[in-house]
């Protein structure tokens, strides 16, 4: 019997094309083959080194037991806000009072008390409440104007409510100190001398802010805008308007300021009022004596420069350098005279 032919096709090598080195396909494929073969070998040696940095990283970490919270301070509202007013209130109207007609300010605050971390042996040797503990913190004044702190511990449990734990304390407040020089309300202002053109502007605004009239107060602002309108006071009898120091905002020109009047002035103004009783009559003089009825605000006047300056906008002591022109008019509403809503 002829011997079995065990030659295979694919043992003939010159049926194979050799790859041509000299191929942009070949060349890449065997690019990406050493690129591979760098990072297996990175991974490999580096992963030892990574292994032992984690382990040393988790080593130092902190026990999760002992992260803690930071304690939050001056919280506007709590469970125990409530309990602490109305026991401030109880001591200060007690018999006999702890000071002459003492009244709370301001409530300014409260903190908690933290929880010790204790042992166990230490947990066994004392008692520990099973509340909340709140400090209530309160500036109180008496009748000579002396002030106070004050503070008060509330207990705060979820089941139980809240309860003062004892009455308030009592710390006196060092004065204010006397004789210091305040040079104003404004930052970035220099001092200017208001006109007469200017004390008739103030006081022309200040008749038709106090008369009740929108339509009046608009024409007085100068305000074109159909859709504008203004609130005045209602229920004025009277009305003085005094300018009590102004001031501009410097206007520099070839590297000197100015000596120019200035196109627009910020000022504070005093009105002095006299309200009209229920009646519709101005009431008595003397419930003005006092200087209670004396409010003040900033005021921004544009064509300051000119003989006939506008108060424009107006706003609280301290507000002059961030006034805008116009910006208390009432937009898209139509007010009527005598509309105190």
């Amino acid at each position: 019997m002829p011997k079995k032919n065990t030659h295979s096709i694919w043992d003939d090598t010159e049926l194979a094309e050799s790859p041509n080195v000299k191929s942009k396909p070949v060349q890449s494929s065997e690019a990406a083959r050493r690129v591979m073969r760098g990072y297996t070998h990175l991974a490999v040696w580096s992963f030892p080194v990574t292994a032992v940095l984690l382990a040393m990283v988790w080593v130092d970490m902190p026990n999760p037991d002992e992260f803690k919270m930071p304690t939050i301070t001056d919280q506007v509202d709590s469970p125990g806000k409530a309990e602490a007013i109305i026991a401030t209130d109880a001591w200060l109207a007690s018999v006999p009072a702890p000071i002459v007609d003492g009244h709370v300010v301001s409530w300014d605050g409260f903190r908690d008390i933290d929880r010790p971390k204790l042992d166990e042996l230490t947990k066994k040797a004392v008692t520990t409440p099973g509340y909340d503990i709140e400090m209530h913190r309160f500036t109180i004044a008496d009748a000579a104007g002396n002030r106070y702190t004050s503070e008060v511990a509330v207990a705060v449990s979820k089941r139980e409510g809240a309860v003062a734990l004892s009455t308030p304390s009592l710390s006196p407040l060092a004065p204010s100190a006397t004789g210091w020089a305040s040079t104003g309300t404004w930052y970035g202002l220099q001092t200017a001398t208001a006109s007469d053109e200017v004390q008739v502007a103030v006081t022309d605004w200040a008749e038709a802010f106090a008369s009740g009239d929108p339509g009046v107060l608009r024409q007085r602002v100068g305000d074109e805008a159909s859709n504008h309108s203004y609130m005045p006071l209602n229920g004025v009898a009277s009305v003085e308007a005094s300018v009590i120091t102004a001031g501009s905002r410097p206007v520099i020109e070839d590297g000197v300021v100015s000596d120019d009047d200035p196109k627009e002035l910020i000022a504070q103004v005093q009105l002095k009022l006299v309200w009209l009783d229920s009646e519709g009559n101005p009431r008595n003089d003397k419930q003005n004596s006092s200087g209670n009825s004396v409010i003040t605000y900033d005021v921004l006047i544009a064509k300051a420069n000119t003989a006939s300056p506008q108060v424009v906008a107006w706003g609280g002591p301290g507000s002059g350098t961030s006034l805008e022109k116009f910006q208390n008019a009432v937009i898209d509403r139509e007010l009527t005279d005598g509309e105190d809503n």
